[in-house]
């Protein structure tokens, strides 16, 4: 028989991780998405999951935007691509 280490529970004062903020991820993206070949910047994806989601955080929600644009969307939903004007938007 082995013990198994219980994992701590994450929870939204835990700094915010995407695990801690449920829907950040899918919400991001579907305005990375909605926004076409103009794409979004991190202060409007920001706006738009605020507005989306008024229970969070404010500076939780800031600093998991930008760990989950790109790499997360990039590697769970679909490819972004940073434009010259550093907009994000779907690779074509």
């Amino acid at each position: 028989m082995t013990k198994e280490k219980a994992k701590p529970e994450k929870t939204e004062a835990s700094g915010g991780s995407a695990d801690s903020l449920p829907g950040l991820v899918a919400a991001a993206a579907w305005i990375i998405e909605d926004t076409g070949q103009t794409g979004a910047d991190i202060d409007e994806i920001y706006s738009g999951i605020i507005t989306k989601f008024p229970s969070y955080d404010p500076k939780a929600v800031k600093s998991t935007i930008r760990k989950i644009v790109p790499e997360t969307i990039n590697r769970e939903v679909f490819t972004v691509e940073k434009t010259a004007d550093g907009r994000y938007r779907r690779a074509k």
